[in-house]
């Protein structure tokens, strides 16, 4: 009686950890079609730093050489926009999986130990560095002279 109740057990894991797994694909898939209503919006946030280094006087359209690659790059715009706004669910149904299995010690040392990562992440020089290298190396690196 004691493999049975602790494969039950097991199982019930499983069970659970698909749960989680659809309900992340399905905010996945949800984000994904709300993101696709702005997608121009956001094509034209990440394609702006590339028109405002082409000038005035050169033609800022972008050239698909393939008859549905402007529906599937407005595609993967969406699934990346998606993607990235589904990840703090997706940490929370980890943490949520993963937390009744932590000692409370554990449990309180978690916390802690994210906000202070996030915090010398977002001190990192990689954002700074970002910020200023990038205005600058596109206009050189599309200069035609």
């Amino acid at each position: 009686m004691t493999d049975q109740s602790a494969s039950s057990s097991f199982m019930d894991h499983f069970a659970e950890l698909r749960h989680r797994l659809i309900v992340c694909a399905a905010v996945l898939i949800a984000l994904s079609v709300a993101s696709y209503v702005f997608v121009e919006d956001i094509y034209g946030f990440l394609v702006k730093p590339l028109a405002d280094a082409m000038g005035p006087n050169d033609s800022q359209r972008l050239i698909y050489t393939n008859l549905t690659e402007a529906f599937f790059t407005y595609m993967k715009v969406s699934v990346f926009t998606g993607a990235f706004l589904t990840f703090p669910f997706l940490l929370l149904q980890i943490w949520r999986f993963i937390s009744p299995g932590l000692y409370d010690s554990e449990k309180n040392n978690v916390w802690p130990t994210a906000v202070s990562e996030l915090g010398l992440e977002s001190a990192s020089p990689t954002p700074i560095s970002l910020t200023r290298t990038v205005p600058a190396v596109v206009p050189s690196v599309f200069h035609r002279p």
